[in-house]
């Protein structure tokens, strides 16, 4: 992984300190939940494995953190009341509280195919016997740092990005957003993603977005 002088990002640490503070002071409008993070691949930078590249692309994807078993952990996504920046409001933790992303299912796995008497299961007649039961896929993990593309130098901030995309789910609604990301209109400047290594905050800088609601208004 590479090094990056906070020069060459345009010096963030005001940028960061300002995000920090108006998530303190709970100056933002929150828009959801991250469901998926999308980026492009970047000169030099960190690529997931070709085989799981080819399936779901180079991303950070939050599976597994919906809810569907207790309370949602999927970080929330806000923007600041003037709706020019974007803030991350929980750090990216796995459930064991260590920095990092959830597992996910390998995307290389292939599920066994079943017996043509598992398929013909008749509970009617076989009572004894259990049905059938698909296995579960295989999970991997997602390290961070075979996503990121640098490190902030001089620093414990690991650098991911160009962002290009990121899926949403709102709170109290059932369709999903997707955040358009693309580069600043005079600088031309990319949203970068910043992850703090050793506690796991996050913060998107520069760039601007544009929210899509499919199937919506």
């Amino acid at each position: 992984m590479s090094t990056l002088s906070a020069a060459e990002i345009s010096n963030p640490a005001d940028v960061l300190r300002w995000q920090a503070e108006q998530i303190q002071q709970g100056q933002y409008d929150l828009l959801g939940r991250v469901w998926v993070i999308v980026l492009a691949d970047a000169a030099g930078g960190n690529l997931p494995a070709k085989a799981i590249r080819n399936v779901l692309g180079n991303r950070l994807e939050f599976y597994g953190y919906d809810g569907r078993s207790g309370n949602p952990l999927l970080p929330r996504i806000a923007a600041t009341k003037d709706k020019g920046t974007l803030l991350l409001l929980d750090p990216f933790t796995r459930q064991d509280g260590a920095v990092g992303l959830p597992d996910i299912p390998d995307p290389t796995w292939e599920p066994p195919i079943p017996t043509a008497a598992q398929l013909a299961f008749d509970p009617s007649k076989q009572k004894k016997e259990k049905p059938y039961i698909p296995p579960r896929p295989a999970m991997i993990r997602q390290e961070l740092a075979e996503r990121a593309r640098a490190m902030l130098k001089g620093t414990r901030y690991m650098v991911f990005g160009p962002v290009m995309q990121i899926l949403v789910r709102p709170e109290g609604i059932p369709d999903g957003w997707i955040l358009q990301c693309g580069g600043e209109v005079h600088s031309g400047r990319s949203m970068e993603l910043i992850v703090n290594l050793d506690t796991g905050a996050a913060f998107l800088y520069g760039g601007r977005y544009q929210i899509h609601r499919p199937g919506g208004q």
